[in-house]
């Protein structure tokens, strides 16, 4: 058996630094089909309908969005409500821009 006309067509999508707390909520409103009205900060993403596979999806999806952003399993686990994700994303690019304005050193 010969199979022809199979390729893989991947569009790139550049990473994003910027970075808005919507940008977020609709991200997280694509990711598990819902209107994002219902993607507040004190939303559980178990209220969202999500379970933990589509929660270790949607913290991919984050890091793949958002080029500077890497979240742990562990964080993945503790994150609940989508306020906490945004204040750990907001923690973490901050602590990395603090970090990138230490290592410029100034004559």
């Amino acid at each position: 058996m010969i199979v022809t006309g199979l390729r893989w067509v991947s569009t790139p999508r550049a990473a994003s630094n910027v970075f808005t707390a919507k940008d977020v909520r609709t991200l997280i409103a694509n990711h598990l089909g819902i209107d994002i009205r219902r993607v507040t900060d004190e939303a559980h993403f178990t209220d969202l309908g999500a379970d933990g596979l589509d929660r270790l999806d949607l913290m991919i999806a984050i890091e793949e969005r958002f080029a500077d952003v890497e979240i742990s399993d562990t964080d993945t686990d503790q994150i609940d409500v989508v306020g906490d994700l945004i204040r750990y994303i907001e923690t973490l690019r901050n602590g990395k821009l603090t970090q990138a304005i230490s290592d410029v050193s100034l004559p």
